[in-house]
């Protein structure tokens, strides 16, 4: 089922990846430095500095995956309707999408939960 899901990905698999990978390790190395205390009375909120760009890019790539599915899903219709066509590419496009908005939203309760946890 996963090795489906990586391939309804498509092209977006790869910088999704990276950006799954750079997040999980960010959140596991503040939550690490948050349990032993090194994040403690920390102003400049180094986190937020890190996990919001991530977590707006990630969302940024899921939005494209989506554009370029629905353009591929809905463009050249010279010889009728391909439904099969059209389900695959779409498919693409709520994959990038879900996997955009789960990284998205990782990053940022992480970046709050860091937030609140501070003092």
């Amino acid at each position: 089922m996963l090795g489906s899901f990586i391939d309804s990905l498509g092209y977006f698999v790869y910088p999704q990846a990276a950006l799954s990978l750079i997040t999980v390790a960010l959140v596991l190395g503040y939550g690490v430095a948050w349990m032993r205390g090194e994040l403690r009375r920390r102003n400049d909120k180094p986190w937020c500095q890190t996990l919001e760009p991530l977590a707006a890019i990630a969302v940024s790539i899921g939005l494209l995956g989506s554009v370029y599915a629905f353009l591929a899903a809905f463009s050249g219709f010279q010889g009728g309707v391909d439904v099969e066509r059209i389900t695959t590419a779409l498919s693409l496009g709520y994959a990038t999408t879900l996997v955009g908005l789960s990284q998205s939203i990782m990053a940022s309760v992480c970046c709050y939960m860091l937030g609140l946890a501070k003092t």
